[in-house]
This record gives C-alpha cells, structure tokens and sequence, in this order.
C-alpha cells in the first residue's frame, strides 16, 4: 500500500478551496495570471513554500473581494456566470 505525500501547497490551496468555496485552480489560476504581487513574491521567493501560501491567501481575498464587486454591480447575475476571461486567454 503506497501512501501519497501532499506539498505544503497543495494543502494550503486545498484547506482555502474548503473554506471559501473556490476551487484551489482558480485560486492559482488567478492568482498568478492577474495579480502583479504575485509575480513580486516568486521573483523574490523563487520556489518558496511559504510565498506561495501567502500567494493562495491574496488570491483568495482577491477573488472575495471580485465577487463582492460583481454582486454589488449585478445583484441578479449569479457569481458563475459574472467571471470574466482573463486576459490572453484563447478560450
């Protein structure tokens, strides 16, 4: 029987994806598409644990605080459909 073994990462991104309702590939997702303090943080933590856990936390509040907009903007548009592309994606 083989045991699999979890990043602290991947623990982190799972405990938040719990907490906040998002999925853990949005919150990477976002964050290191849209957000310029994330690329900040690699530069500076280049493989980091730790700056990749604070990176999932200012992911998370930022799409909190995206949905808090949508919904103050449109408040019969479900949250879903509200996301909008992000950029230079293809799809």
């Amino acid at each position: 029987m083989s045991t699999q073994i979890k990043n602290p990462v991947t623990i982190e991104l799972e405990r938040l994806s719990k907490e906040f309702g998002i999925s853990a590939s949005t919150i990477s997702g976002r964050a290191f598409k849209n957000s310029r303090k994330a690329d900040q943080l690699l530069r500076r933590d280049e493989g980091d644990a730790d700056a990749l856990k604070k990176l999932a936390k200012l992911s998370v509040q930022l799409e909190a605080e995206r949905q808090e907009r949508v919904s103050k903007l449109f408040p019969s548009r479900r949250i879903e459909r509200a996301s909008a592309p992000v950029i230079g994606d293809r799809n």
